[in-house]
């Protein structure tokens, strides 16, 4: 009766807050990509639609600065616009721990002319930097624009 039944409530319970927290941190982290990457993002429509485990998002403009910078393109090279035709997002909820979250893109578009002028890449976002010596510049001199 009783006693057998409230360890399986409690368990349930558990496993519950476990899965709500997996599922507000993956919300945070693809949140934080989505926003390092898109121009004018509005978190409000990627949580309500994420939260079914896919997401389309169509005509997205991406920054500049930071796909320069991620890219390497040349000194001698303008980045001018950057944008993508689709973005899907997969996440599958129920099996977070066994499958990965697929991101797939959708007819990516780079204009790229001549730079009228030399300037240094724009640093990246910290957690983009994150032990890839290659993505900040190589050290602390290659990020802080000097």
């Amino acid at each position: 009766g009783r006693a057998g039944g409230a360890p399986t409530r409690r368990a349930a319970r558990r496993v519950a807050a476990h899965a709500a927290m997996a599922v507000r941190l993956t919300l945070r982290l693809l949140r934080r990509y989505f926003e390092a990457f898109i121009e004018d993002f509005r978190s409000d429509l990627f949580d309500v639609q994420l939260s079914s485990g896919e997401l389309k998002l169509e005509h997205l403009e991406l920054k500049v600065e930071t796909i320069r910078s991620l890219a390497k393109i040349p000194p001698g090279f303008e980045l001018r616009r950057v944008s993508v035709y689709g973005v899907r997002a997969k996440v599958p909820w129920k099996k977070l721990k066994k499958e990965s979250v697929v991101l797939e893109l959708e007819r990516l578009e780079i204009e790229i002319e001549e730079a009228d002028e030399l300037r240094p890449y724009a640093p990246l976002p910290k957690f983009l930097r994150r032990g890839n010596s290659a993505a900040d510049g190589g050290g602390a001199d290659g990020a802080d624009g000097a």
